[in-house]
């Protein structure tokens, strides 16, 4: 359970940061954004999500939530 936990939450992140970096490339390129996400090292050679998306991923979320509150 905790394995599939991770994954999801890991997918959930690698969606969320493919998304927000389409949206500031404005492009709908998915190969374009993956390619700038693997070379921002957000993603890995394999596009599965790096220890540095990790730490994008929760601080943009964060981030947002905290805005979203004022």
């Amino acid at each position: 359970m905790e394995v599939h936990m991770q994954t999801s939450q890991e997918s959930i992140a690698r969606n969320w940061i493919l998304e927000d970096l389409s949206q500031h490339l404005t492009t709908d390129e998915l190969d374009e954004v993956i390619l700038f996400a693997r070379h921002a090292g957000y993603l890995d050679a394999d596009a599965q999500l790096t220890d540095a998306g990790a730490r994008y991923f929760n601080l943009m979320t964060k981030y947002r939530k905290d805005v979203e509150t004022v």
